[in-house]
């Protein structure tokens, strides 16, 4: 969404909210490497409910 803005000279600010659930799968870890390589305005937010077989994001940090 935030190519497609660009794209089309539109100055917006994308909002993505994922899950802790889908950072189970490898597509969401495949479009955060992509979103963190573009150069585009984009705010990510983590919601985490601390599913219990998801102990790996308790890894991640704010960079």
């Amino acid at each position: 969404m935030a190519s497609a803005a660009k794209l089309k000279g539109e100055d917006k600010e994308i909002v993505a909210v994922i899950g802790d659930g889908a950072m189970t799968a490898g597509m969401a870890y495949e479009a955060l490497s992509h979103a963190g390589s573009i150069d585009e305005n984009i705010l990510v937010v983590l919601n985490e409910i601390r599913c219990p077989s998801l102990r790996m994001l308790e890894d991640l940090k704010i960079i």
